[in-house]
């Protein structure tokens, strides 16, 4: 088979990469090791239920935002019905905060008239924020002028280049229970580590204005990349496992598992880095010492009865643990997992009744583990660590959960290795440290000709927008190298 470019990886990156190039008349074929596409954005049924695997919500939905842009350029007939996310609760140890829906600026709002004396700093952070995502939107334009004098254009970035989100807080706040207010966010990392470009970024430009669920599951955002690619007759290969990249003449050749060979012009990498390293016969430009994959994460998928939801029980709960995010990471990066650890519990059957059987509802409870664990996932760890996440559920959210629960299933760090191929099972790709992020973060270009890399592993950052961005960013650069 012969076509012009093969992307590898049918996550949403990878998707989004071959519905772009398939739209702008490229012959497009997309390859994925399973029987299914979507990566983490997918959706799976068991008993009437249907679980989203492990993405909660969407941001950059609004016209004109990032993902929005992406979609609107596929312009098809097929719509996603975005829910907007409402009653949302950020559980602390000694504080809950309610919000009908997801606005970072009503949410800073909020934290104001709980913590009065903050007023001034709050404000100041939130105008930090906002300034520096007004320039984070003006550099994916930059033209060669403002590259050469960068430290003009973008103090804010300059400054900020290095800075954890920790150092960030500690210079506006004193009191710690704030900064815990300010830390609950969809990263694997303390506020120590975490990079302040990061937080501004998915704060200014993924969920400012509202995050939001797709009607029918998360299935429904790969669906309909797929279909869009199938509709601009772009090719999909499921079940199909590549074990070898060659190149000979700027040509790659492209073998599965199932003895298909692919001649390309061009690839696209949508996998994993440290898996392109095996299955590429050439070095590509990455030293994989350097980089360093996200914690993992422990999932339970539950099927209840609907009674026991009260009317005020919110469909998104993020419930930290009482030993703070700083000493959580420490027990992560040393193999175990905090006696109460921090969880995030979606019901999304609360969005769309649809996704449950009648009278039945969804939880999913999410808590960050490491890769390994005790002697390895067994099933005494499984239940251990299930019994863990779902006593946090108990104490903080639903005191009778024990008493309704129909359906159970897990999903372990091997789990998620197994179904991606993410190094280690890692949630987010790679650490959004600040040796991990804008320029330092790997490019989607690499050193040999016609290859590009898509995915959370690569610029600009993880998450559904970022992972779609990056998908949109390899498009690009492999369109220009084809027109060359």
């Amino acid at each position: 088979m012969k076509t012009d470019i093969v992307v590898i990886g049918a996550g949403i990156s990878g998707l989004v990469a071959s519905s772009l190039l398939a739209k702008r008349g490229f012959d497009v074929v997309l390859i994925e090791k399973e029987p299914f596409v979507g990566g983490y954005v997918r959706s799976f049924k068991r008993d009437g239920f249907i679980f989203d695997a492990a993405c909660s919500f969407v941001g950059g939905v609004k016209e004109g935002e990032e993902l929005n842009l992406i979609i609107r350029e596929l312009n098809g007939e097929e719509k996603i019905k975005w829910l907007p996310l409402r009653s949302i609760r950020n559980i602390l140890p000694d504080l809950s905060i309610d919000l009908d829906t997801w606005d970072f600026e009503d949410y800073i709002h909020r934290l104001i008239k709980l913590f009065p004396l903050e007023k001034a700093s709050l404000l100041s952070y939130l105008k930090l924020i906002e300034k520096t995502g007004i320039e984070l939107k003006r550099i994916r334009d930059i033209s060669i002028i403002k590259r050469l004098f960068f430290p003009l254009f973008f103090p804010k970035l300059m400054k900020l280049f290095r800075a954890t989100h920790g150092q960030v807080l500690n210079r506006f706040f004193k009191d710690e229970k704030l900064k815990l207010a300010l830390s609950c966010l969809p990263v694997t990392l303390p506020p120590s580590k975490l990079s302040f470009l990061f937080v501004a970024t998915l704060t200014s430009k993924v969920i400012a204005k509202g995050v939001y669920y797709p009607k029918g599951g998360m299935k429904s955002i790969s669906e309909y990349f797929e279909k869009r690619l199938k509709n601009f007759a772009g090719k999909i290969l499921t079940s199909h496992e590549v074990t070898n990249i060659s190149l000979d003449k700027d040509i790659f050749k492209v073998k599965t598992k199932n003895e298909k060979t692919i001649f390309s012009r061009s690839v696209i990498s949508a996998i994993n880095p440290w898996q392109l390293s095996k299955i590429l016969n050439y070095p590509f430009g990455l030293s994989l010492k350097k980089l360093t994959p996200s914690l993992s994460a422990f999932l339970v998928y539950l099927g209840i009865d609907s009674k026991l939801l009260s009317s005020d029980i919110p469909s998104f709960s993020y419930i930290r643990s009482d030993i703070g995010p700083e000493e959580e990471y420490r027990l992560n990066l040393s193999g175990n997992i905090a006696k109460k650890p921090t969880v995030i519990v979606n019901i999304p059957s609360l969005l769309d009744k649809k996704i449950a059987p009648e009278g039945k509802a969804i939880l999913r409870i999410m808590t960050i583990v490491p890769y390994h664990y005790k002697k390895g996932w067994g099933e005494k760890e499984k239940e251990e660590i299930k019994k863990r996440v779902i006593d946090r559920v108990k104490e903080k959210l639903l005191p009778s959960i024990f008493d309704r629960i129909e359906l159970s299933i897990v999903a372990t760090p091997l789990t998620l290795e197994r179904y991606t191929y993410n190094q280690d099972g890692a949630i987010y790709g790679l650490c959004a440290t600040p040796n991990q992020i804008g320029p330092k973060r790997p490019s989607n270009k690499t050193k040999i000709d016609g290859l590009f890399l898509a995915g959370h592993y690569t610029r600009p950052a993880h998450g559904i927008v970022g992972a779609a961005l990056s998908g949109k960013f390899a498009a690009n650069l492999a369109q220009r190298w084809l027109k060359r």
